[in-house]
């Protein structure tokens, strides 16, 4: 008994593994860097809003990323200047 429920095991194993590995995918991956635009590479935080643009706070400010680039809204020279 306990050599068939080995044996169960294994085959169910084998058999998930086969057909998980047939179904994965690379996703694309892109990395944003100061010179794309994006305000400071220390990001603390990140929102994205129902109309899709992603809010990202940053050392240096907030930015905002629509899909095809970079704008920085609020630096850290404002901020410094408003408080």
């Amino acid at each position: 008994m306990v050599r068939l429920n080995l044996f169960l095991f294994m085959l169910c194993f084998a058999l998930s593994s086969i057909f998980f590995s047939a179904k994965t995918q690379e996703l694309p991956f892109i990395q944003y860097t100061v010179q794309d635009g994006l305000g400071s590479m220390f990001i603390r935080c990140m929102f994205q809003d129902s109309r899709g643009i992603l809010w990202i706070g940053t050392l240096d400010g907030i930015s905002k990323f629509n899909g095809e680039g970079f704008k920085t809204i609020i630096s850290k020279m404002v901020l410094i200047i408003l408080l």
